[in-house]
């Protein structure tokens, strides 16, 4: 703790927050190798376009296509592959710098795999000391396809942040990066909000 004050804890979405990239797309071109319109129609069949709505039923079944049946060494394999075409936000890493001590702590919450999450992390040596994200159910070691909660996204993210900070932060000043709109529910949990938009960094107004 600096003169007095609370510790810090640093939340930040990452696809299109601290990397510019969202990295689902790339994941699907590199292990699914299927064409979109093929997603859709299954999504149609499947019928959860009218429980989830349009974008939330696609992205169910692009998971669905990726994971099925793939290892957690194979998704984080394909996960290092796309690491070298996902560019850091240069701007966005600077205010998680600033706000940076030895009391600080700095958690990655996104709506992507944490395999993903980690493993990119990992290869941008960026470290973080919690990572929040979508889980993916497994039997033994393969992935079934499916996700445990639904995807981590919105104010699904937001509810778990903040039960994360309930349990691990009392009493830590809160700082939040994010993308709007997505991120609006997270960046309404913090004390101090940046709304991140590629090399555009503004304050965050609820």
């Amino acid at each position: 703790m600096r003169d007095g004050q609370a510790p810090t804890v640093v939340v930040a979405d990452f696809d299109e927050t601290l990397v510019y990239e969202n990295t689902l797309l790339p994941l699907f071109a590199q292990v699914a190798r299927k064409p979109m319109f093929r997603v859709v129609l299954k999504a149609l069949v499947a019928g959860e376009i009218f429980s989830l709505g349009p974008h939330q039923a696609i992205k169910a079944q692009m998971y669905r296509e990726i994971l099925n049946g793939q290892t957690i060494e194979q998704i984080e394999q394909a996960a290092r592959g796309i690491a070298n075409n996902v560019r850091v936000n240069v701007a966005a890493m600077e205010i998680v710098r600033s706000n940076s001590g030895d009391d600080t702590q700095f958690v990655v919450a996104s709506a992507s795999l944490e395999e993903v999450v980690r493993t990119i992390l990992e290869e941008k040596n960026i470290t973080a000391n919690r990572v929040i994200g979508t889980i993916a159910a497994k039997s033994g070691n393969a992935y079934t396809g499916e996700l445990i909660g639904g995807e981590c996204v919105g104010r699904r993210k937001a509810v778990t942040v903040q039960s994360v900070l309930a349990q691990h932060y009392t009493g830590y000043r809160v700082v939040a990066l994010g993308n709007l709109p997505p991120d609006r529910a997270l960046l309404k949990l913090a004390d101090e909000a940046f709304v991140v938009d590629g090399d555009n960094i503004s304050t965050f107004g609820v």
